[in-house]
């Protein structure tokens, strides 16, 4: 995904309600600068977090550290796919589970009890 952002840093958040935003950090959902990860036509996509809730897109996500991302409607995961047609070799693609694992870095735990 770094690539996709001019190779500028990147924040990606997995939310308590199950959902991927890509943007700042920030505390309402509907900030302009962030986007919610949805499967669209078995494609990946950032769309804006309040828009996609609002049209039902399938944007929450089953993820548990060291596990695959699997969209909770469409069951395909998130997974990178060689692809020499890419300027990096590698695209984002949304498919049949086949095993890749993903890790979240810096885990941040509210507050609230």
């Amino acid at each position: 995904m770094y690539i996709c952002h001019g190779m500028t840093p990147q924040n990606v958040y997995y939310t308590s309600s199950q959902q991927i935003h890509v943007g700042v950090l920030s505390p309402t959902v509907d900030d302009d600068d962030n986007r919610c990860l949805v499967d669209v036509n078995s494609r990946p996509r950032l769309i804006e977090c309040g828009y996609a809730k609002a049209k039902r897109m399938k944007l929450h996500w089953q993820f548990s550290q060291g596990g695959s991302i699997q969209n909770r409607k469409s069951k395909r995961c998130l997974e990178l796919q060689e692809n020499s047609d890419m300027e990096f070799g590698f695209q984002l693609v949304l498919q049949k589970c086949s095993g890749q694992h993903w890790s979240i870095t810096n885990v941040l735990r509210s507050l609230e009890s």
